[in-house]
């Protein structure tokens, strides 16, 4: 008699095509370019050379969820250039009040992401942040998920060296 068969890690996730990727193409310069050094580093602030994108916040009628067991909130985004909202997920104890009052556009750092397995979709975890130049102060967490990784460059993907509080 044989034992149920255990799924590594590898075998859950599909490969994120890097073809049309903004994530990838920008990583890549990451690597061929040295960034301009910042002065002054403080012992709370962490130096981050990462993925920033800029997200409008809006809510779809009829389509705002909020998670009565948990401290979760839901609202959409929309790509420039492509007419359906992405939906976006707010987590903690502040995430109704960053989904109903941040509607301008706001900075994200993109912090990971992952394909859903047996589809297109993409899982990105982002850090929303309050940057006066240099500096950045961490406000909230979000998920956003995208139909295909080629929505993001409608986000307005930029490499960034900043420091992080």
């Amino acid at each position: 008699m044989t034992g149920p068969s255990l799924e590594s890690d590898d075998d859950l996730y599909e490969e994120i095509n890097h073809g049309n990727d903004p994530v990838f193409r920008l990583a890549k310069t990451m690597f061929e370019e040295t960034p301009a050094a910042l002065p002054g580093i403080e012992e709370h602030e962490l130096l981050i050379e990462g993925i920033i994108i800029r997200l409008s916040l809006t809510e779809t009628p009829g389509d705002h969820h909020s998670d009565s067991e948990t401290d979760d909130e839901w609202c959409f985004v929309r790509p420039e250039g492509h007419p359906k909202p992405q939906r976006m997920r707010f987590y903690g104890h502040n995430a109704e009040q960053l989904a109903k009052q941040r509607s301008d556009q706001q900075e994200f750092l993109l912090v990971s992401r992952e394909p859903e397995a047996g589809t297109q979709e993409i899982y990105n975890a982002l850090l929303l942040i309050d940057r006066e130049g240099d500096v950045a102060n961490r406000v909230g967490v979000a998920s956003l998920r995208l139909d295909t990784v080629e929505l993001l460059d409608g986000f307005g993907p930029e490499r960034r060296l900043f420091k992080l509080r």
